[in-house]
C-alpha cells in the first residue's frame, strides 16, 4: 500500500520496514518517519508538537512500569498514529505541498 508522501507496508510482504500500517495505524521509527518526510527527526517531532497530535505509541515515553530507560535515539525510539493524524503531521512538515487526503 502507498501513499502519495509516504511509503507502508502490508504486514504480510514486509517490503519496506521503515514505516507500516495495519488497521488504520501507521507506525515505524522516527528515523523511518524522516526518511520518509525527507526531513529530519528533530522536524518530525516539532511537527507533532505543533499540531498538537499524540501518539498512540512513542517509546520515548515513559509508561509506568518503573523506571528504566526509554529509546529516544531516533533509530530506536518508535512513533505510532492514527491514519487520520498522519495527514495533520505531513501538512505541518511540507506546507508547500497540496494536503494529504485521508479517507475516515
Amino acid at each position: 500500500m502507498s501513499g502519495p508522501h509516504y511509503r507502508v507496508t502490508d504486514a504480510q510482504t514486509g517490503d519496506y520496514a521503515g514505516i507500516s500500517e495495519e488497521a488504520g495505524i501507521v507506525c515505524g521509527a522516527l528515523e523511518a518517519w524522516a526518511d520518509e518526510l525527507e526531513t529530519s527527526a528533530e522536524e518530525v517531532l516539532e511537527a507533532i508538537e505543533t499540531t498538537g497530535v499524540t501518539p498512540l505509541v512513542d517509546t520515548a515515553e515513559d509508561v509506568g512500569r518503573g523506571s528504566s530507560e526509554r529509546p529516544t535515539c531516533p533509530t530506536l525510539r518508535h512513533l505510532a498514529f492514527r491514519r487520520r493524524d498522519v495527514a495533520l503531521i505531513l501538512d505541518a512538515v511540507t506546507p508547500e505541498v497540496e494536503p494529504y487526503a485521508v479517507a475516515a
